[in-house]
């Protein structure tokens, strides 16, 4: 399950070029979608994959908890409830 966390306009000159452009500037919201690893971990998360944390850089403004990782191993889709 992806994640959507609130990105701080600090980070809107760096990674949102275009969409300043389309909106006059900096006044929209923003979220950044996170996605977990084949193992469930999020980015940042212990036991994560580095190269898989590279590639999502975490521009949130606070600490946050991630949520518990997935015990599914990546190669099958999660039991349904």
């Amino acid at each position: 399950m992806a994640q959507a966390k609130p990105a701080p306009k600090l980070h809107y000159p760096e990674h949102l070029g275009w969409n300043r452009w389309f909106h006059g500037g900096d006044d929209f919201p923003c979220v950044q979608l996170f996605w977990p690893d084949k193992s469930g971990r999020f980015p940042g998360q212990a036991g994560a994959q580095a190269a898989f944390q590279a590639l999502q850089p975490d521009l949130s403004a606070s600490d946050w908890n991630w949520p518990a990782a997935s015990l599914n191993s990546g190669n099958s889709p999660p039991a349904s409830h």
